[in-house]
């Protein structure tokens, strides 16, 4: 073996295993509880900031084996009277991811169920909603709200036990 062959070799062994480091220190790391507090931290702040309500998760269990991610007691406050509903709650929400689906996406949401969600439209006394609004005003796109979920691509979507209320109506909401 000449040596340029042993140098370029050796090269390669010693990326591959520093590879394989790196990947069983990531895999660790996301599955500490500092990992889960940390992310649970990130939505939260992306989330107040997209909707500028103010938002509250109970738990965050990220399943690294079976890639699925499961989000419990879920709520936004909107713009509500101190001791009114808050403008949307969610028992628990779970989303089940799929890697490499295709050439284009390296990650897919295969499945979303959402358990229990409450919306709590109200009309306050200046006839404004307590629909909250971004701190940031969003900059204009060419899709609607309804086109970028419907973009998601879900496979499996799931809606169980679900309650809207809006002007002293109730109606229920489930579906698959």
């Amino acid at each position: 073996m000449t040596k340029r062959k042993r140098i370029l070799l050796i090269s390669g062994a010693g990326l591959g295993g520093l590879l394989l480091v790196v990947l069983v220190a990531a895999i660790i790391t996301i599955q500490t509880q500092w990992f889960s507090s940390f992310a649970k931290q990130k939505i939260i702040g992306t989330l107040e900031e997209s909707t500028g309500g103010v938002v509250t998760i109970g738990a965050l269990n990220i399943d690294l084996w079976h890639l699925t991610v499961r989000v419990t007691d879920f709520v936004l406050h909107g713009r509500e009277p101190q001791g009114a509903d808050p403008f949307v709650s969610v028992k628990g929400v779970e989303l089940r991811l799929k890697l490499f689906s295709g050439l284009k996406d390296i990650l897919d949401l295969r499945y979303l169920a959402v358990e229990q969600p409450k919306v709590n439209l109200m009309v306050l006394p200046d006839g404004s909603t307590n629909i909250p609004e971004p701190k940031v005003p969003s900059k204009p796109s060419n899709t609607s709200g309804l086109e970028t979920v419907v973009n998601l691509a879900v496979k499996e979507f799931r809606i169980d036990q679900g309650l809207i209320k809006a002007v002293q109506q109730q109606a229920a909401l489930s579906g698959r």
